[in-house]
Formats: C-alpha cells, sequence, structure tokens
C-alpha cells in the first residue's frame, strides 16, 4: 500500500515553448523550488549565511544518505559537479569538505573505487 501525503499528477506533456512545474515553490517574484514535469529539480537560495541544503539522516542505518546514479553509456558531463566561481582574494573556503569527526569512528573518509580503464583520481591546476 502506497499513501502520498501530497501527489501532484498532469495529463499535460508537452507545453511548446513552456517549462512545465509539477511544483514551484517563490518567495515574491524569486523562484526557490522547482519540479518539472520532465523531472527535474531546481532549487535557489538567498541565504548569506548558514546551509542552502541540509539533509539529516540521523536514523539510517545502512544505505546512503545521497545517492546519484547514472546508466548512461554517452555521459560526456560530470555526474556530480562542485563549482564555485567567485574570483575575489575574498574567497577562502573550502569548494569541498569531507570530514569524520566522531572521535571513536573507524569510518573510513573518504574511499574512491574505479572498476574502469581512466584515472581513479586527477588533479589539475
Amino acid at each position: 500500500t502506497t499513501f502520498n501525503a501530497l501527489n501532484v499528477q498532469t495529463t499535460e506533456t508537452s507545453v511548446t515553448g513552456t517549462t512545465l512545474n509539477l511544483l514551484r515553490l517563490a518567495s515574491g517574484s524569486t523562484q526557490r523550488f522547482a519540479v518539472t514535469n520532465g523531472g527535474a529539480f531546481t532549487m535557489s537560495t538567498g541565504a548569506v549565511a548558514g546551509n542552502g541544503l541540509n539533509l539529516i539522516a540521523n536514523s539510517l542505518t545502512s544505505g546512503n544518505g545521497i545517492t546519484v546514479n547514472s546508466s548512461s553509456a554517452t555521459l560526456s558531463g560530470n555526474l556530480g559537479l562542485f563549482s564555485s566561481t567567485g574570483n575575489a582574494t575574498t574567497l577562502t573556503g573550502n569548494i569541498l569538505k569531507v570530514e569524520n569527526t566522531g572521535a571513536s569512528s573507524v569510518a573510513t573518509t573518504l574511499m574512491i573505487s574505479n572498476a574502469g580503464t581512466g584515472n581513479g583520481v586527477r588533479i589539475e591546476r
């Protein structure tokens, strides 16, 4: 049995020249969250401090907190991208930080697996 707390359905499959949002949340005229009928998910924040996206999975005992999968055989872009485009000497933060803060933890902090023939890690400057 499946129960949906919120169920949004549409029979509209294409609107020429128009993006059809199944769900859109906005603050004034500024869109903050949208899900299109094609499944694209967009979220933006106007926060100047704090967290733009905060996922708390405290009850998780197995599995993954976040999973991004693609079975595409023709992917030429990035499956994941963290990018900072600020160009100023005041930009001093980390683009990606991975930390394991449990003093008694025996978990591996970062694991990179590569079953392919390409580089496991490539660092450019």
